[in-house]
């Protein structure tokens, strides 16, 4: 029973920085009055945090296929590339949304915070 609740736990986690990057994208497409260089500092998070949310969900759809897949070198390689991008990806989002505008900069901050954690958590616990 523990164990449906930590993948559900885990599911959770992992899409709420899908979810806050998407309320981002709603909220920044409703700002009309802001200074042009924030606009930017916002599309410019916006894209990457979009980048960074990506793989962990990918991974859960990737779990679900047979074990010889899993396993194989390509998709290992794939994976450790694609958090690293995403890290990557996650800390500019993060830099540029310190420069964003009302709900777009809070949520996109969370969410990229969120996505970098996630990140570490999984770089973390590749070596088991």
């Amino acid at each position: 029973m523990h164990t449906e609740v930590y993948v559900g736990i885990a599911i959770f986690l992992i899409l709420l920085p899908l979810g806050m990057i998407g309320a981002a994208w709603y909220y920044w497409r409703k700002q009309i009055n802001q200074k042009a260089w924030r606009k930017w500092a916002s599309l410019c998070g916006l894209c990457t945090a979009s980048i960074s949310v990506v793989p962990m969900p990918l991974m859960f759809l990737v779990l679900a296929l047979p074990s010889s897949v899993i396993k194989s070198r390509l998709v290992n390689s794939a994976f450790d590339w694609s958090v690293f991008v995403a890290l990557l990806a996650g800390i500019v989002a993060l830099l540029s949304f310190f420069f964003a505008y009302g709900k777009v900069r809070w949520l996109g901050c969370l969410g990229s915070f969120l996505s970098i954690f996630l990140c570490l958590v999984f770089i973390l616990g590749e070596g088991y």
